[in-house]
């Protein structure tokens, strides 16, 4: 909890600390349902302190004093309209949540009412704006769906300024993070804060799941699994328990399916002469399956009567196959037109402030022309969007650099021409990676380099590719495409920062 006091000069104006305490509250009760020991005398005196006079009327405090109200603070229906209702720097939602969690519906109810209408007045608080942005939405969608929603449509004109508008804000210290954007997976429910149910492995478990996780726990899935099936095919399983039996279910099923599936790839590379990478596979299934398990120990046996120099040769390869698959990116040198013979096979349109830093830049006629698609999520993108034949003829068309929404995923496409595949040497990527989440790039087709969260990498990088993706290239016509979400929309409060994002294939010739 950190102490009941700030330590900061105010006085009694600015004493108690429920915007902090708040969330360690939380963490206790969290800690608690999972199993963790707590101290539960500090607890209950924190949910104490937290509701007398204080969460149950509606109303947090930041002094050291606690008013002592008898009934809630009333509310004004004209700033109710409005969505000016206050939710006191996120801590009514905070307390919503907290005593949700507790079972306290009456008082989760009170509080998440003031916050659901608290939609034009998240702008102001402490922190940088932290706790507003981040647990005031959380505490509408606690009143209802409905409210939720309202909540959200109502408050995206603050939240669209503030993402899109050059990262300048209004008071300059409230920027908002990536926390800020937890109110956006509230309808997934997978986090208990955002009304997941409590999980069937948490502590206390059911009584009537009780058989179900014996099973589950002693590494006998497929049991597990049929217990959960059978309860769930009954009638006598409460509505509230269905969540956790399912949850249950789901992880009985997905460790069956996932141990199935690598003791066949250990056995295809034991029967392939691989023993050492067979063996990295040991230790994992050693974790989940029952001790003693037949085709366990036959694996072990295997495993350990290798011949030591197979195993060595076979150590050897491995590592060999790992360093070849390496994507490693260095920045380029200083002038890169004429780095060890590199040249560009797909090119980007001239931005002035670039142009002598970059390989690969042209204009008019030279520049590359790319079909794109921005959706929310890579699993919204269409089957088979990467692959040389796919009619992208529906998709927009551009050249790169370019920007899009934040936190989308954008799908980019283009063709490009190789004479003669086999005079190729070497390939490689060359983009500016900053703040790129899950970058995937393709060769007709194929996968050749992936990269993630480059946020601390500044301006254009090179990464060579594995000698494997030459294989992909084919004479004449072939299509380079790549997949990105950003969190960062090119911008500081001093101006642009690298133009928005390129790509370039580049490639050298043999001697």
């Amino acid at each position: 909890m950190g102490g009941w006091r700030h330590n900061y000069p105010g006085g009694q104006t600015y004493g108690m600390i429920p915007s902090i305490g708040l969330p360690g509250m939380i963490g206790l009760n969290l800690a608690k349902e999972a199993g963790v020991k707590i101290d539960e005398k500090a607890y209950q005196l924190g949910l104490r302190f937290f509701r007398d006079g204080q969460a149950e009327m509606g109303f947090t405090t930041y002094a050291a004093i606690v008013p002592d109200r008898k009934a809630p603070e009333s509310i004004n229906p004209e700033k109710l309209a409005a969505g000016m209702l206050y939710s006191r720097n996120g801590c009514r939602a905070k307390a919503a949540i907290l005593f949700s969690l507790e079972g306290d519906t009456r008082i989760a109810h009170l509080n998440s009412l003031y916050t659901a209408f608290a939609y034009n007045n998240c702008h102001e608080g402490h922190g940088s704006n932290f706790f507003n942005g981040l647990w005031t939405p959380l505490g509408a969608s606690l009143h209802s769906k409905a409210a939720f929603i309202h909540f959200m449509n109502k408050h995206y004109w603050y939240r669209d300024l503030k993402r899109m508008y050059n990262h300048v804000s209004f008071p300059a210290n409230s920027s908002p993070s990536v926390g800020h954007d937890l109110a956006l997976v509230v309808p997934r429910k997978r986090l208990r804060i955002l009304g997941a149910p409590r999980s069937v492995f948490a502590a206390k478990a059911p009584a009537q799941l009780a058989p179900a996780l014996k099973a589950y726990y002693a590494r006998d899935y497929k049991r597990a699994e049929a217990l959960i099936g059978a309860l769930l095919a009954g009638s006598e399983l409460p509505g509230a328990m269905r969540p956790q039996a399912i949850q249950l279910q789901r992880a009985a099923r997905e460790l069956s399916k996932s141990i199935a599936s690598d003791i066949a790839r250990v056995e295809g590379l034991i029967k392939a002469g691989k023993p050492y990478e067979a063996s990295l596979d040991l230790p994992q299934l050693q974790a989940v399956m029952p001790e003693g398990d037949a085709k366990l120990v036959t694996i072990e046996k295997a495993v350990a009567a290798a011949d030591a120099k197979l195993v060595e040769t076979d150590r050897r390869r491995y590592l060999e196959l790992q360093k070849s698959l390496a994507f490693n990116i260095g920045k380029p040198k200083a002038k890169p037109d004429a780095e060890e013979g590199w040249g560009s096979l797909t090119t980007l349109a001239i931005l002035d402030r670039r142009a002598k830093t970059k390989n690969g830049l042209t204009d008019g006629d030279q520049v590359s022309r790319w079909r794109v698609k921005t959706i929310e999520a890579i699993n919204q993108a269409p089957k088979g969007w990467e692959d040389e034949k796919f009619d992208d003829s529906g998709w927009g068309e551009t050249a790169l650099p370019i920007s899009w929404h934040l936190n989308h995923t954008f799908l980019g496409r283009t063709d490009f021409m190789v004479d003669n595949p086999k005079a190729i040497k070497a390939l490689r990527v060359s983009c500016n990676p900053y703040r790129q989440l899950n970058v995937v790039v393709y060769i007709n087709g194929h996968i050749v380099a992936k990269f993630n969260n480059c946020e601390n990498v500044g301006g254009w990088v090179d990464g060579e590719l594995p000698p494997a993706a030459l294989k992909h290239l084919r004479k004449g016509r072939n299509t380079l495409a790549f997949s990105t979400t950003h969190d960062w929309r090119w911008s500081t409060r001093s101006g642009v920062k690298n133009g928005g994002f390129g790509i370039t294939l580049d490639a050298r010739k043999k001697d």
